[in-house]
């Protein structure tokens, strides 16, 4: 029998959330070697869960770092402001049960410590003064924390 969740969208087979999925969630940190590593992980471990979860990604920051020309770099910019792309803007937007969580990756190593910019911090406080969730992820243990939450309050 299909299970219908609020908004009308059928999904064939009802999710399985249960406790024994807890323990299935723990990822070891040193499985991730950079920043990029990490947001991998963290979609790929929400993709697991068959579709419960809305993932929505910054395509533009990744992609300048392939673009050595200035010129070709400066207009890959102007071309994805007009389109709506901020600096500082988050690297995922996860949606769940209708809540977006707004989601930047940070990586730690033991040179330094990934830290926010200054667009980041910007773009935190506009997203909490309108009441979303604003998250900085620097682990997997950080997304396994959030996602047993999300999970346990769904279960209730």
């Amino acid at each position: 029998m299909p299970y219908k969740r609020q908004l009308g969208i059928t999904i064939k087979n009802k999710p399985k959330i249960s406790s024994k999925r807890k323990t299935q969630t723990k990822l070891v940190r040193d499985q991730t070697q950079n920043e990029a590593e990490l947001q991998k992980a963290v979609v790929s471990k929400l993709r697991s869960y068959n579709g419960l979860f809305i993932i929505y990604n910054d395509p533009v920051s990744p992609a300048l770092k392939y673009i050595t020309n200035p010129q070709a770099r400066m207009g890959f910019i102007q071309y994805s402001k007009n389109r709506g792309w901020e600096k500082g803007s988050s690297d995922l937007v996860i949606i769940w049960h209708g809540k977006p969580t707004f989601l930047e990756l940070k990586f730690d190593t033991t040179k330094h410590k990934g830290k926010l910019s200054e667009e980041q911090i910007n773009y935190r406080k506009r997203v909490e003064y309108f009441g979303y969730d604003w998250q900085c992820w620097r682990t997997m243990d950080d997304c396994v924390t959030w996602l047993n939450k999300q999970l346990e309050e769904f279960e209730k």
